[in-house]
């Protein structure tokens, strides 16, 4: 980071800090991303390149969605590890009850002017 980023020393230091202080946890895509690859090892899955790809697209969206649309593996991991409450998002899959629940939020969310 600081010959690419041209990062000074004590930036490193302050950074460096926060992370000790916090954590990932204020970091939503360092959090989401250590966050569901750990499930993922907890749960024994053996992840491919796709399951990198996603989590890495979910981790650079969540902090800056209302909705997200993923397949029911992806909706389950989120909700189980409670991204979703956290980054309050809606979370809609493919299944025939989420886009007839995705038509009705989206309904709502028209009807009252958002």
């Amino acid at each position: 980071m600081m010959k690419i980023n041209k990062m000074k020393i004590d930036e490193a230091k302050a950074v460096l800090a926060h992370l000790d202080r916090h954590g990932y946890d204020e970091i939503s895509t360092l959090n989401v991303r250590s966050t569901l690859t750990a499930y993922s090892a907890v749960m024994q899955k053996k992840e491919t390149v796709n399951d990198q790809i996603d989590i890495m697209r979910i981790s650079k969206g969540i902090q800056i969605s209302d909705i997200m649309f993923l397949d029911k593996e992806r909706k389950f991991e989120l909700n189980r590890t409670k991204l979703a409450d956290k980054y309050q998002v809606k979370l809609f899959s493919g299944t025939k009850k989420d886009v007839i629940d995705c038509v009705t939020f989206l309904a709502d969310f028209v009807g009252k002017g958002a």
